[in-house]
């Protein structure tokens, strides 16, 4: 019988994540090789040229701060709302799966708001809003922002652009936060 040894050359792979871009993980493409010697980093080094590009030694089950993550790429956002789920890992030790899923997203989108400051997401809800309203106040208004040139003078559209890029969030208390979305 002729096994996968006998056939394929069987190496390790190695990448060198690029300088830090953004906190907490986040860094440039960087470089990958491969070594055919046993805990011997390759000799030949070449660019990484898809992104993501990502490590983890450790899953989260409630939380991404939890989990020992290196990311490679241009777009942090896109990331956290994609890939970051590969390191998502339910236990049995906690609540029910759904809790710790929803505990899991709510500390990626505490994240994002770090990385990209006011913002919710496109879909969001009475809860994402939540974060922006003082001790006191509750949401009385919420109205959409749309792109400059969006709309003509008397309010017919005048350009085919109709998606809205972000919110404003009006306040009991009068107060008005403008929030883009991701």
């Amino acid at each position: 019988m002729v096994t996968v040894k006998d056939r394929l050359k069987i190496g390790d792979l190695y990448w060198k994540p690029g300088r830090r871009t953004k906190k907490p993980w986040f860094h440039q493409l960087g470089e990958f090789g491969v070594s055919f010697i046993h805990d011997q980093q390759p000799t030949e080094w070449q660019p990484v040229t898809h992104a993501p590009v990502f490590a983890f030694c450790d899953t989260g089950t409630t939380d991404i701060d939890w989990v020992d993550l290196t990311v490679g790429t241009a777009d942090p956002i896109a990331f956290l709302l994609n890939e970051v789920w590969a390191t998502f890992q339910p236990s049995d030790d906690f609540s029910d799966y759904d809790t710790q899923r929803e505990q899991f997203e709510e500390s990626i989108d505490r994240l994002i708001r770090e990385l990209k400051g006011r913002c919710v997401p496109r879909t969001f809800t009475y809860r994402d809003l939540e974060a922006f309203l003082k001790q006191s106040e509750d949401v009385a208004q919420v109205t959409y922002s749309y792109p400059r040139g969006t709309f003509k003078k008397d309010g017919t559209l005048n350009s085919h652009r109709t998606n809205p890029c972000g919110i404003s969030l009006h306040t009991s208390t009068g107060r008005s936060v403008k929030l883009s979305f991701y």
